[in-house]
């Protein structure tokens, strides 16, 4: 049973591109499966399995000579990040390509059916959250810290779940779709920032504290089975009996692992997101598939599925709760399910992990994200001083100008530049062999929006954000 929509007709969408604000942690709380999947897996597979398994591996960074920047590979997973404030629980959602399918599980020794509406799932990767970069967790310090204003690299992109085949059908060759794309948020890009709101007052405060959630969200692509956009990158995972990806045995329930090299640079101040769908390539399979997809290993002496199916290994933040939210934090699962309306507001749109309710563990899909940058700060180096020691950037919000007094540990030429949220410069400053300065920037014909002020000295950059509101 798939989680229920969040308020699916009283729900607008106002899009609004901007930078991502800075985020508290969230927390996490101990979930656990749906019943009606506990009913057809005789074991679980848990989170702290997985991490034992291949725990940080792929993490490699190199200081770079008297600079406050380093070079190297770091892996993200939101899930674990979670984890490090929590202990979650996953699940195995079935996907199918259509969302139509039906699957049998055991309930008080009665077969029940149920319909199956996943038809991708994917995720979005903030990297620059305050959370990825805090020095004083032990998996992080001294990694690559990548931040708003840093270019980086997606090397690979790793899917963790469970693909299951009939034994009868050794001939079958299915594929597991890939889409990698990026944006930076604002309208018109493959990731989005959208404004959701409830035309219920208090529907939202009541549940998120929040009266609307800014959500990244992306549009799904019904030929392609997969994420629609200019900047996306699509690859194909065949999937047989002889070729199972990357597949790393946890106990004695094998959890596959499907990795896939990109080597996609993504420009800074970019969210980077990833889709897989499930295609078939049974040429029985029933049209519009309104046959079993999983039959259930309760039901004696029938195969454990009808046609292969690819289950995702996911995780909720919440038992039986939504997501906690929090501003600035666009970290999110994605789903796409089967709805075929023009005129609701989720049509062809993948679902953020907000909008869900329980029963489904459709939040956060376990995914490892292989990411890499030649000239990224560190997090938590101790013994490397920038030369930037003060930046303000103020009001904040601003009206007719913007101040941004500066001090340096040592003199040095230095550059301020106004850009806005796409990095084209609006105007720019220049100081030579100074310790101290503040470059004025005026901002009375500007449109009300979030601006970025770049500050650069001696090879050192720093990035502030400042909010233009007449």
């Amino acid at each position: 049973m798939m989680k229920k929509l969040l308020l699916l007709l009283s729900v607008g969408v106002v899009v609004n591109g901007a930078y991502a604000q800075k985020a508290a942690n969230t927390s996490i709380m101990v979930s656990s499966a749906p019943q009606q999947q506990k009913a057809i897996e005789s074991k679980k597979v848990t989170l702290e399995d997985l991490k034992k398994a291949a725990a940080w591996r792929y993490d490699n960074s190199n200081k770079s000579a008297n600079k406050g920047t380093i070079s190297g590979t770091r892996t993200y997973n939101y899930v674990d990040h979670l984890d490090l404030l929590g202990t979650p629980d996953g699940s195995f959602p079935y996907m199918w390509q259509d969302g139509v399918g039906m699957g049998m599980y055991n309930s008080n020794s009665v077969l029940t059916w149920d319909t199956i509406n996943v038809m991708s799932y994917g995720s979005v990767l903030h990297p620059w959250i305050p959370g990825f970069n805090d020095q004083f967790v032990p998996a992080y310090a001294g990694k690559v810290g990548i931040q708003s204003y840093s270019a980086y690299k997606v090397d690979s992109v790793a899917f963790w779940g469970l693909y299951q085949r009939n034994s009868q059908k050794t001939n079958i060759t299915d594929t597991l779709r890939v889409t990698l794309f990026y944006g930076n948020g604002a309208t018109g890009q493959d990731i989005r920032l959208a404004n959701w709101y409830s035309l219920t007052p208090g529907t939202f405060q009541q549940n998120f504290g929040v009266d609307t959630l800014r959500v990244a969200t992306v549009m799904y692509d019904s030929v392609l089975r997969g994420a629609r956009g200019t900047t996306r990158v699509v690859k194909d995972i065949l999937l047989n009996n002889s070729n199972f990806g990357d597949t790393v045995v946890v106990g004695s329930l094998g959890v596959h692992r499907f990795a896939v090299a990109f080597g996609q640079n993504i420009p800074a101040g970019n969210l980077v997101g990833v889709t897989a769908s499930f295609v078939s390539g049974d040429p029985n399979k029933p049209a519009p598939y309104t046959d079993t997809v999983f039959r259930g290993n309760a039901v004696t002496g029938l195969e454990p599925v009808k046609y292969n199916i690819f289950r995702p290994f996911t995780f909720e933040e919440a038992d039986g709760q939504y997501p906690k939210y929090t501003v600035g934090n666009y970290n999110t699962g994605l789903g796409m399910l089967k709805i075929y309306d023009t005129g609701n507001s989720f049509y062809d749109t993948y679902l953020a992990a907000f909008f869900w309710a329980k029963e489904g563990g459709l939040e956060y899909p376990y995914i490892d994200w292989v990411v890499s940058c030649a000239d990224c700060p560190a997090v938590g180096v101790n013994d490397v001083n920038g030369i930037i020691s003060s930046v303000k950037v103020y009001p904040n919000p601003a009206t007719n100008e913007v101040r941004v007094p500066f001090a340096l540990g040592a003199s040095s030429d230095v550059q301020v530049s106004f850009t806005n949220v796409m990095g084209q410069v609006i105007s720019r400053q220049s100081f030579s062999n100074v310790k101290t300065g503040e470059a004025v920037f005026s901002t009375s014909q500007l449109t009300n929006g979030v601006y970025m002020v770049n500050i650069e000295a001696a090879g050192e950059k720093r990035v502030e954000r400042v909010t233009v509101a007449h």
